[in-house]
């Protein structure tokens, strides 16, 4: 007599053991990324804050050294005394006195002068009057030591 075996068709209603570990990975994996990304938000968004203020904060300054125009005298002082800085255009009046610096280090105007027509232009810096052009450029640092932001401009004044 022969033997008579039986096969039945196997349903596909399950989930092996291997396709279900494989899901679970891939479920982990999405799940470390998602956590990371949101983690990682409150930084960008402290830092583009940041950035955002010492933007605001520079073009208040180009706009007071617009609004000073090139001035004869101690232009080339590299410290607070210069004319261009923040305190003393404070103390002009041609920036609001209470100008929100919270948080940010202003360092000392750095200006070039040029007559002219020497070439190349802004080498130097020259007190003496014969200047027709300014180049003024002011740099801000956050205070904070992590995710500093540094933000610089330079604003070129001429001699009306």
């Amino acid at each position: 007599m022969s033997n008579v075996y039986i096969v039945r068709a196997r349903s596909e209603d399950g989930l092996t053991l291997t396709e279900l570990l494989a899901a679970i990975v891939i479920l982990g994996v999405c799940v470390v990324f998602l956590l990371g990304g949101t983690t990682f938000l409150p930084v960008a968004a402290s830092t583009h804050r940041q950035d955002a203020q010492a933007d605001a904060v520079l073009r208040n300054w180009a706009e007071a050294i617009k609004a000073k125009g090139l001035v004869a005298g101690t232009i080339c002082v590299p410290d607070a005394s210069n004319p261009y800085s923040i305190g003393s255009l404070q103390s002009g009046s041609f920036l609001p006195s209470g100008l929100d610096l919270a948080g940010f280090e202003a360092g000392s105007p750095v200006v070039k002068t040029w007559d002219g027509t020497a070439t190349p232009a802004f080498q130097g810096c020259d007190d003496s009057g014969g200047a027709r052009f300014a180049r003024v450029g002011l740099t801000l640092t956050s205070a904070q030591t992590v995710h500093r932001v540094s933000e610089s401009l330079e604003v070129v004044v001429a001699r009306p």
